[in-house]
């Protein structure tokens, strides 16, 4: 019995033993000359039985082989077989081979190299650059982590003409967030801003991205409503081989960390986690609706009192910036198939303030003036913590060489506690008053993505290749109590000020609620069928997309009146309290009302509305190499849309939009040499308006002081589109391109004021026509060919912009009045003249070490319309200088030193003449500024690939 139990147990260990002797040989398989994946190519390890085909995406698996060094052999009729020697296969790992095959000129013959894996890197990116029937540029996720960018937004700045705004809105060639589209994977995103066009970039963590793609030229397989560029952020795919992940990092800010006096206020428990745990929302005694005053006055009280009674700025000490992430993927058998994997989870908690802002309000009085009037003049203080989160699951089954079927899932949530006080004297009536504001607000921003995603190769049907995505995005951005106070004070001789609430200035205290829910659904259907034609290996791609759109948006405000101003002393505790408000406040002598809260039924309705968007799309495209060195691609694109943005007021007309239009499309790509191409391109695309553009209702902009109105009878706009790239690919990861761009608008949409309202309203209109011009350059150089500089890589792209819009004519008449040379062009809203991306590499992967010194400037836009003549504001430039250094240990451990903002500039916004000078006559005029400080980040990264 003993000997029976001793010999089963050398049985299962002899093996156990064998099973882990045995590795896998992983990889995929290209067309060199085009970048297409070959499907049903051959590998077989030479002098064995052992071998696998590729699959649709060109990938293959050779499983239990026994560790070794093997010859592998790769053949596919009509390609030049290749033989690869000195594969080591190792005992439970995994060996990645890549392959470029290349097409039989004459005869068959065999080609022998030396194994190499090759890894998704920059050199990917370029060669997507390369074999694309577009202009495209990109950054790879080995860039992101390069430049040690925290998010989409960051890293895209990094791609030539692109700017960021705000760290969140991306222009591609300086055009504003209205020509610009962003999409997950291939699929629309939702918006997350009422007020935007746009994706808002900030809330996509860096480690959940494979690379990002930006369209500079538009093809009928996309869609047509983009026309500075078109940005899809891939996500991370399933890896070869069992990889983890591991990052933590810790930053302090000279501004803001640590900071014993940082702005803040009292907020909810778990405001750490970007989430409002219920104690910002409505009272529920409100929700029924509010009496007006002397109505019902036991419940206007007891409403007004329900109210959270948080007003005021407060200061405390602040913690550190800091981020965490884990991601981790791999391949594993089910049912005998094989299913990918990777899985990511990251949190990030940052903090920014600043004491040393100060912020104006000019307004040009007469066309004889000199120089502006000064309204008020503010000192500013603000305060923002802000959390980031997001995670991360991508399924990819693979039912068999020929089909396979991915899940795609994602959830994303930011929040932003801000709190801002301003104080600054009000010049206007000489009086020597001072005001001061307090603004205290919540924003909750979140985004869920859902998508399936099928391929198919149909070997029998003329190899005809199938693709499919149906995909459900979920976005909302909530807004719960935003609070304004804002009062007056005349300081006394004596030492004690005289307070007063002046609203005939400005409003009462208020509270705002602000909900926006927005879902889109994005079914996409493409058919890719090969022929022949002159003797060339052609495409014909059609297929269809149906986009539909919803949302919902809601605003609430609540305005805290009283009879009696008088009673505020400059505490605003003390002007809050029971003993204040309504009937207990009640003036015995005069027998005014304390404090009460207001709003009215017709008021939500009219600060609300739902909209959709319906847009349905087919296409066709023939991919055509001509004359060996030509390759044509032409075709069109068919979209019909319909929008709907309705105010919940019936008394407001409804927007209204319906639009069938046709999209041509023609690329070339001229191959001058191997390395170098020539493109041109003409294509036609349209700018829809927003459905905030579109939805006919009101709302206040804080920041610009105006009533914001929609315009429902605007129209889409056309955009007419050339195009021309050279470009030379001198060595793998290696690019020198020279890019010009010209674009035509017809019937764009501008910002532009009413003339015709009572108080300052701005609106949308369209105008006449826009054109914008402009040339790109970009080179990154292996810095090898000078001595001593094996190790340094440069890149550098600069992106110059003009552009010109015709003023509205209705605007211009008003403009003429305080301003009367002013033209009857100006440049397009948030238009740069000019962008300039700069990176320096170290790059010793002998040693281990890595560095980079990055800067990115932008040439100023124009940020805000101002009425009549008064200068408008622009965003001067302000260079951004970065710099990074990582030492690895080992295979596993990599430590990283950052520091952000080294210049620390001024961020500035001015009153800027008609002709874009930053001086108004002879004296600059500060519409806004503030430093944020410089960063440090220390950070640890444990990795197994």
């Amino acid at each position: 019995m003993n000997r029976l139990l001793i010999l089963t147990v050398l049985f299962v260990l002899l093996n156990n033993l064998n099973f882990a002797q045995t590795g896998t040989l992983r990889g995929k398989v290209i067309d060199i000359s085009t970048g297409e994946e070959l499907i049903g190519t051959t590998i077989m390890l030479v002098g064995t039985l052992q071998g696998a085909a590729t699959d649709l995406d060109g990938n293959y698996t050779v499983s239990n082989i026994e560790a070794g060094i093997y010859d592998v052999k790769i053949s596919f009729i009509s390609y030049e077989t290749q033989i690869v020697t000195g594969v080591e296969i190792v005992a439970d790992d995994i060996f990645v081979l890549n392959v470029n095959l290349e097409p039989v000129s004459v005869g068959l013959s065999e080609v022998i190299v030396e194994a190499k894996a090759i890894k998704n890197t920059e050199t990917a990116i370029i060669a997507m650059q390369r074999k694309s029937a577009t202009l495209i540029d990109g950054i790879s996720s080995q860039q992101i982590s390069r430049t040690d960018d925290s998010d989409a937004a960051s890293a895209l700045q990094r791609v030539t003409g692109i700017s960021v705004e705000g760290g969140k809105y991306v222009y591609v060639r300086g055009l504003g967030d209205r020509y610009s589209k962003a999409s997950l994977n291939g699929a629309e995103l939702p918006g997350l801003d009422p007020n935007r066009n746009t994706v808002q970039m900030d809330l996509f963590p860096s480690n959940i991205i494979e690379n990002m793609v930006v369209y500079k030229t538009f093809s009928p397989d996309l869609p047509g409503s983009f026309t500075g560029g078109y940005v899809n952020i891939i996500t991370k795919d399933f890896p070869d081989r069992y990889t983890f992940q591991f990052s933590t990092s810790a930053g302090y800010n000279t501004n803001s960390s640590f900071n014993n006096d940082f702005l803040t206020y009292d907020g909810g428990k778990i405001d750490w986690l970007g989430i409002d745990d219920g104690g910002r929302k409505i009272p529920g005694e409100a929700t029924g609706g509010i009496p007006a005053l002397y109505q019902d006055n036991d419940r206007l009280d007891n409403v007004t009192r329900s109210f959270n009674k948080t007003w005021e700025n407060k200061r405390q000490i602040s913690f550190m910036d800091h981020s965490h992430s884990l991601s981790w993927g791999n391949q594993v058998k089910l049912g005998g198939k094989s299913l990918g994997y990777v899985a990511g989870l990251s949190y990030s908690r940052k903090y920014s303030s600043y004491d040393n802002g100060v912020v104006g309000r000019y307004r040009l009085v007469g066309s004889t003036s000199e120089n502006l009037t000064k309204d008020a003049l503010y000192d500013d203080s603000k305060g923002v913590m802000e959390v980031l989160w997001g995670a991360l699951l991508n399924l990819t089954y693979k039912i068999n060489n020929k089909n396979k079927i991915s899940l795609n899932t994602m959830y994303n949530s930011n929040g932003e506690k801000l709190s801002r006080y301003m104080l600054g004297e009000v010049p206007s009536d000489g009086s020597g008053r001072y005001r001061e504001t307090r603004t205290l607000s919540f924003v909750e921003r979140s985004l869920a993505s859902f998508q399936l995603r099928g391929e198919h190769f149909l070997e029998n049907v003329s190899a005809l290749k199938i693709d499919w995505l149906s995909s459900f995005s979920l976005s909302s951005q909530i807004e719960p109590d935003l609070r304004f106070f804002t009062n007056s004070f005349y300081p006394e001789a004596s030492g004690e000020a005289a307070y007063s609430i002046n609203t005939s200035e400005y409003a009462d205290p208020a509270r705002y609620y602000r909900d926006m829910h927005e879902s889109t659904f994005d079914n996409k259907l493409n058919f890719i069928l090969p022929f022949n034609i002159m003797g060339g290996a052609s495409k014909l791609k059609f297929g269809g997309a149906l986009v539909y759109k919803v949302r919902e948006f809601v605003e609430k405000r609540y305005n805290f009146a009283t009879q009696q101003p008088e009673k505020f002393n400059g505490i605003i505790e003390d002007y809050f309290r029971d003993s204040n408000i309504g009937q207990a406040g009640i003036d015995p002598i005069t027998g005014n009302y304390g404090i009460y809260v207001q709003t009215s039924k017709d008021e939500d309705d009219k600060n609300s509305y739902d909209a959709d968007q319906m847009t349905y799309a087919g296409y066709a495209m023939v991919d055509i190499p001509l004359f060996q060195k030509l390759r044509v691609i032409l075709g069109a694109r068919l979209e019909a849309t319909d929008i709907n943005a309705e105010s919940r007021n019936p008394a407001k007309p409804k927007g209204q939009l319906s639009n069938v239009d046709l999209l041509p499309a023609l690329n070339l790509t001229y191959s001058i040499t191997e390395a170098v191409n020539l493109r041109a391109a003409y294509t036609r695309t349209i700018a829809r308006p927003s459905f905030r553009e579109l939805a006919p209702y009101a709302s206040f902009d804080f920041q610009g002081d105006y009533v914001i109105v929609g315009n429902a009878n605007l129209k889409r706009t056309l955009v007419d589109n050339i195009d021309l790239r050279w470009e030379w690919f001198q060595r793998p990861g290696e690019i020198l391109s020279v890019s010009g761009f010209y674009k035509r608008f017809t019937n764009p949409i501008e910002r532009t004021f009413n003339p015709e309202a009572g108080n300052d309203e701005l609106t949308w209109r369209n105008v006449d026509q826009a054109l914008v011009y402009g040339v790109e350059a970009e080179i990154r150089k292996q810095l090898d060919f000078i001595s001593g500089l094996r190790f340094f890589r440069l890149g550098l792209n600069v992106t110059y912009v003009y552009s010109q819009v015709r003023v509205d004519e209705r605007e211009l008449e008003n403009i003429h009045a305080t301003e009367p040379e002013y033209p009857d062009t100006k440049v397009m809203f948030g238009q740069s003249p000019y962008i300039v991306n700069a990176l320096l590499s170290y790059d010793n992967s002998d040693k281990g070490w890595h560095s980079n010194l990055s800067f990115n400037i932008t040439g100023k836009r124009m940020v805000t319309v101002i009425l009549g003549g008064t200068p408008n504001i622009y965003e001067q430039p302000a260079g951004l200088l970065n710099f990074n250094i990582s030492k690895h240990f080992g295979k596993n451990i990599i430590l990283k030193f950052s520091g952000e903002n080294l210049l620390n500039p001024y961020y500035r916004e001015t009153y800027t003449r008609w002709d874009e000078k930053n001086s108004w006559r002879s004296e600059e005029y500060i519409y806004q500024q503030y430093r944020l400080g410089r960063k440090f980040v220390l950070s640890f990264s444990y990795v197994i690939k």
